[in-house]
């Protein structure tokens, strides 16, 4: 369960969940280079905090541009969800459909890291 937890914790200071984890790393998916500048800063505070090493992942090219804000950003204007067959997996695109039946998906604001 402790590799789950850092999973969950992408995208902020991990190093009070490091010892949770028993790892001391972390993993940070990493899209395009204002994603690696903000997943950069967050490393060098983990490291120096509380000794935790961050492994960075690039995404395939598919999924370079893509962001959940996005994906909820189209959702919600009422797009045809299968649309985005070729970005998500069959069960997302189930889930998605259903909050839009519903009318559950509000529009997300974009999802720039911050400077």
């Amino acid at each position: 369960m402790g590799g789950y937890l850092a999973l969950i914790l992408a995208g902020f200071l991990v190093f009070k969940f490091a010892p949770v984890t028993a790892t001391g790393h972390e993993m940070s998916g990493i899209r395009d280079a204002s994603d690696l500048r903000y997943e950069f800063q967050l490393a060098l505070a983990n490291r120096a905090v509380g000794g935790v090493e961050t492994v960075f992942i690039m995404t395939g090219d598919q999924h370079a541009l893509t962001s959940s804000s996005l994906i909820r950003q189209v959702v919600a204007l009422g797009v045809d969800v299968r649309q985005l067959s070729s970005l998500l997996p069959p069960v997302v695109i189930e889930r998605l459909k259903e909050k839009q039946r519903k009318h559950v998906l509000e529009p997300a604001e974009p999802d720039a890291p911050a400077n």
